[in-house]
């Protein structure tokens, strides 16, 4: 018996550096995001998970590594509209902490996308969300579907 059941050749398991791999979205309906709250993004959808690290679980909407190791991030958020006034934001949370590093924004004049990607370490049992806030007015909403909101993750490491 192995020790670690992820190096067990008989899992049939991808290499192990590259064994992680999630790519989680919102299927919809769009998501309501309400002026000045900052407000978790529902990907409710995967289109692979190799190892069931991302929870779809109403309320959960997060990803929990399995092993330690450093994982390349690419978080997107589509609005459904550019933002006139005021800003909309995207940020990464790690345990319930925003990654004050981890964040882009839209304004006046600007594309309705918010995009993030980096390289961050994360350990066995760290939680990782997508979240947003806006300060453009009344509620805007998030558009649904793989293209558009999204989480990607991939372990390199």
């Amino acid at each position: 018996m192995y020790p670690n059941p992820y190096e067990s050749p008989d899992l049939n398991l991808p290499a192990k550096g590259f064994a992680s791999k999630v790519y989680a979205y919102r299927s919809g309906p769009w998501q309501l995001i309400p002026f000045g709250v900052t407000t978790l993004v529902q990907l409710n959808a995967e289109l692979f998970d190799l190892l069931a690290e991302f929870s779809v679980a109403v309320g959960t909407y997060n990803f929990v590594p399995t092993r330690a190791g450093y994982y390349l991030i690419t978080a997107q958020v589509y609005w459904e509209i550019s933002a006139a006034t005021g800003d909309a934001y995207i940020r990464l949370y790690v345990n319930g902490v925003s990654v004050g590093d981890a964040a882009d924004f839209i304004h006046a004049a600007r594309p309705q996308m918010c995009r993030i990607t980096q390289i961050r370490y994360l350990t066995p049992n760290d939680t990782l969300d997508v979240r947003v806030l806006q300060n453009t007015g009344a509620g805007k909403q998030i558009i649904a579907g793989a293209p558009f909101t999204f989480l990607c993750i991939h372990r390199l490491s």
